[in-house]
């Protein structure tokens, strides 16, 4: 056939025949089609396509209508734009040219042993998915298409939308074409006809190979739900959120082609058909030494099929609201008819959005087994093509088989520059108006302007703050005008989030309330810059941005590590040169993401505050066993700071809330005594073995084993606050053994390496998978973070040569990969795998009686906060003596430094992880002198303290 090409006929080579999309499928279905499953389907080529305007006489036409056009004035560009589409419906389609559309889809249907196929017919420009310009959402699609006559009209209106709005202003900002004169024909459109994925009757979404906000790499971002997948792509929907670290997945995604084995609950209510499903989202087996089974054996599937054992690393399970679903439109039962008489805004009523059953909007659409198994399919299509990908996919309801409906380069973070670090610095700031997941970095200021229909697109004014419910392609000649946009619909891989993110402009998205609270005219500043929430505030906000390249940072033979406590912001710091976490606080975790006190969850049945228990209700879908949220949530929180940081070792401080504090919480009033000094109360680990506590602490103590054994993050390392005495330090020890975190391996080092200073070099043969080197910083001697094809990759095999060859010279074959020397051969695999715990030296009695905690504990974090107020004798909350509170002083400093030389002396590792460092230049640098292994430091003073740190070395 002259203008159709079937998936079997077409390659990546013939974008400018097929299209970007059909380019993509046709690449994937030919080679990827053994591995993953693609639904089969054709193209009707550009040619043909051009050959229907030039049959028709209308090229001119559009040349004319097009003629000194100025995109920004909207009401022009709406009106040149309906005249083109118009002219293209009203145009019969040459009979040589249906006959072979209708072939085709014969013969699609016949494949699938159908009389009459549903299909997708979708628009595949000829300028889409390149690797600058993403095209996305541009031209239209149409679902559940069915019979000759329908997918004849749904072609041409396909070959129309290629003149939409918002698609001709792409083209000209995109310089693609000129506004004056130039002919939009430079850009062609094929139509690309697939078999329809069921979707209606489960689940679909999108997945990206990368993180869309930070630009890290080592990570698959899943969003996903109920129906067909054009609301999660529009940003219709708030979708769940599923994150998995790429370099610990090893063959745990691998699953059989039988999918049917991975569900056993129903489908959503009323669609009359059921799938297997597996435990509750997050569970683990009762014995979590099954866990390291795993690793060891071949996992039986029960269908004559093996597979090699691996982890589980999924950092984050979010749970959307999911309110609303796309699914077939049906009337008494037959699917509805197009309307006959063809016009520029005929509806397509093929599908029609309903409310999803509050049953199924309290569940994830997606349980463990399925997230790996598209997880796995992002690395196999990420590897074919060599660079990040966005990746749409569908389940089908009836077949219970996960398909991939489209793939194609990810256009923003990929092309990041990686030897700047961007930081914007909010000085001062108004009230806090709304917050809702940020996207991009930026920070945008101007009067709000709150939009609640496409019908007032043209109200809005250049440099306005964009509030709306939701946007879509049409709104992109007002998007790209905006100084920042805020939805409140929507999840990071929608819509919105896609265009700011290409357009580089702030967004914040699924904030539920926004065109409520927000109001017109009113100035304010969004700003992205603060982490994976992102904040608007009142009035005009100060702020600085300050640039720095990386390359030109001096070596510090200090390790300089990181103090954090958000997960949220862990993918964004990871760029900030570091050799590590030296801090992360559980207590933000617990805080944010979980909000309950453990015991109200262990004693949940019992409660009596029936508001306490809608509470933890509302905050626990889709979990029966409550306590298990927490272990779940805070095995997340830490699993996601140790995968952006891996293999680099990470230090967790176990909880280290006050007595108020935890009253604080959810439940928590009825656990926690009042106390007159909780500063120096119970707190820390005099409440992890108290009887009072013990359960609570056990729930600890499975989070870190799922985190450690379950998903991978061997580079965990766990840190006890406020130790006050030995056998304090005994009793703690012995409660985690008992829940199997048994301390081993790490304290016993050789004292040359430096007491767990290189254990992450142990973990050089995972890193290489990941595209990382022992140092973590994810970047080569020039600083590129590029390997040598460019791909940010390790190739072929995903290893480093010589460090997996047996035979080869480990240090000789590290050298090669990092071009200098290795750093890489310092600790072992063995060593890494052995669980070393820290205590905080945050106590008088930890300096006087440091040797005998080093008889106990694996290294020292030194908290100069706590401890120079317990050496002063200071409540470092009051204002009253803050003027006596200083780290500077000598009495604080010869503890500090008498721990250093103990601690040195019995081979154990001493950091520092208060604010001291930070705050005074003297104070890093007399660090420095003292040979403190490392400085742990808040991510916005570490470039100035490596700076300050690598001079006072210079001078010893």
């Amino acid at each position: 056939m002259k203008y159709i090409k079937f998936f079997n006929e077409i390659s990546i080579k013939d974008l400018a025949i097929v299209g970007g999309k059909n380019a993509s499928l046709g690449e994937m279905f030919q080679n990827l089609g053994k591995k993953i499953n693609i639904p089969d389907g054709f193209a009707v080529t550009a040619d043909g396509y051009r050959y229907f305007l030039k049959k028709s006489g209308i090229n001119e036409k559009i040349d004319r209508a097009l003629l000194g056009l100025d995109t920004s004035n909207m009401k022009e560009l709406a009106e040149r734009g309906r005249v083109i589409r118009s002219t293209i419906l009203s145009a019969a389609l040459p009979l040589d040219l249906k006959a072979e559309i209708v072939e085709a889809y014969k013969k699609l249907s016949k494949k699938y042993r159908a009389k009459v196929l549903d299909v997708a017919v979708r628009s595949s420009a000829t300028a889409e998915d390149l690797p600058d310009a993403s095209f996305a959402g541009q031209q239209e699609s149409y679902l559940n298409i069915s019979g000759e006559k329908d997918l004849l009209i749904a072609v041409k209106k396909c070959m129309a939308s290629l003149f939409t709005d918002r698609a001709i202003s792409y083209r000209v900002d995109k310089g693609f074409t000129s506004a004056s004169g130039g002919k939009h024909g430079d850009v062609a459109l094929s139509v690309c006809v697939q078999k329809m994925v069921r979707s209606d009757m489960a689940c679909s979404g999108v997945m990206f190979t990368i993180d869309t906000e930070s630009g890290f790499k080592d990570v698959i971002l899943i969003n996903g739900s109920w129906g067909l997948g054009e609301l999660v792509v529009k940003g219709q929907v708030s979708p769940d959120e599923y994150c998995i670290f790429k370099p610990l997945m090893g063959a745990a995604g691998s699953l059989p082609e039988d999918s049917s084995l991975v569900r056993k609950a129903t489908l959503p209510k009323g669609l009359g058909a059921t799938r297997p499903r597996t435990k509750a989202a997050g569970s683990l087996p009762a014995d979590l030494s099954l866990a390291r089974m795993i690793q060891k054996a071949t996992l039986s599937l029960g269908l004559g099929a093996t597979r090699p054992p691996g982890f589980v690393p999924i950092v984050e399970r979010t749970l959307g609201t999911k309110k609303i679903q796309m699914k077939y439109a049906l009337q008494n039962g037959v699917r509805s008819r197009f309307a006959r008489k063809m016009t520029p805004d005929t509806v397509l009523r093929t599908t029609k959005i309903v409310p999803v059953s509050d049953k199924d909007q309290k569940r994830h659409v997606l349980d463990e087994k399925e997230i790996m198994q598209l997880a796995r399919w992002g690395i196999i299509i990420e590897d074919y093509y060599k660079r990040p990908m966005d990746i749409e996919w569908a389940q089908d309801g009836r077949d219970g088989k996960f398909y991939i409906v489209q793939a194609r380069p990810e256009t923003v973070q990929a092309s990041k520059d990686l030897h700047y670090l961007s930081e914007y610095k909010i000085k001062r700031k108004g009230k806090v108006l709304l917050q809702g997941p940020a996207v991009g970095s930026k920070i945008g200021i101007g009067p709000i302007r709150v939009i609640k229909s496409a019908a007032n697109l043209s109200e809005f004014k250049k440099g306005e703050i964009l509030v709306t419910e939701m946007t879509d392609p049409d709104w992109e000649p007002i998007m790209k005008i905006a100084s920042a946009i805020v939805t409140n619909a929507g999840g990071r891989t929608c819509h919105a989030a896609i265009i700011s993110r290409e357009l580089g402009i702030p967004a914040i998205v699924g904030t539920k309330t926004g065109t409520d609270i927000l109001k017109s005219g009113t100035l304010a500043t969004v700003s992205c810059a603060e982490g994976e929430i992102g904040y608007v505030y009142e009035g005009k906000a100060s702020f600085t941005l300050i640039k720095h390249d990386l390359r030109k940072l001096p070596k510090t033979r200090v390790d300089i590590t990181m103090n954090l406590a958000s997960p949220e912001k862990a993918f964004h710091h990871s760029f900030i040169p570091n050799k590590g976490v030296g801090l992360a606080r559980e207590e933000f975790i617990i805080n944010t993401f979980i909000q309950i006190h453990p015991m109200a969850l262990l004693n949940y049945h019992a409660l009596k505050d029936k508001k306490v228990k809608q509470k933890i209700d509302d905050l626990t879908l889709d979990y029966k066993d409550k306590a298990q949220f927490f272990v779940d949530k805070l095995a997340e929180g830490v699993g996601r700071i140790a995968a952006a940081f891996y293999p680099k070792d990470v230090i967790v401080r176990l909880s280290d809330f006050k007595t108020n504090e935890y009253a604080n919480l959810i439940g928590g009033k009825e656990y926690e005594p009042k106390e007159d000094n909780p500063m120096i109360g119970w707190r820390g680990a005099s409440r992890y073995y108290d009887e009072n506590y013990v359960k609570a602490f056990e729930l600890e103590c499975k989070a870190m084993k799922k985190a450690r054994e379950y998903m991978g993050f061997d580079n965990i390392k766990i840190m006890i606050p406020f130790c006050r005495t030995i056998e304090e330090g005994k009793a703690v020890l012995k409660v985690m053994e008992k829940n199997g975190l048994k301390r081993g391996g790490g304290g016993k080092s050789d004292p040359a390496a430096g007491i767990g200073s290189d254990k992450a070099a142990g973990r050089a043969k995972a890193a290489s998978k990941s595209g990382r080197f022992a140092d973590g910083s994810g970047r080569f001697a020039d600083g590129s973070g590029r390997f040598a094809d460019g791909s940010g990759r390790f190739a072929p095999s995903g290893l480093v040569a010589g460090l997996d060859d047996p035979k080869s010279d480990p240090a000789a074959g590290s050298d090669k990969a990092a071009g200098s020397k290795s750093e890489l051969v310092a600790g072992s695999d063995k060593a890494a795998a052995g669980l070393e715990v820290y205590v905080m030296a945050e106590i008088p009695a930890n300096i006087i009686l440091a040797e005998e905690f080093c008889e106990i504990f694996d290294g020292f974090s030194i908290g100069s906060n706590d401890l120079t107020q317990l050496v002063l004798g200071v409540d470092r909350d009051s204002e009253l003596v803050a003027h006596i509170y200083d780290e500077n002083n000598e009495a604080v400093k010869r503890q500090i430094s008498h721990l250093i030389k103990v601690a040195h002396k019995h081979n154990r590792k001493v950091g520092i992880c208060g604010q001291a460092p930070s705050d005074y230049p003297e104070f890093a640098a007399w660090l420095a002198e003292q040979k403190i292994d490392s400085m742990s430091l808040t991510p916005d003073s570490i470039v100035e303290v490596i700076k300050r740190v690598a001079k006072a070395e210079k001078k010893q």
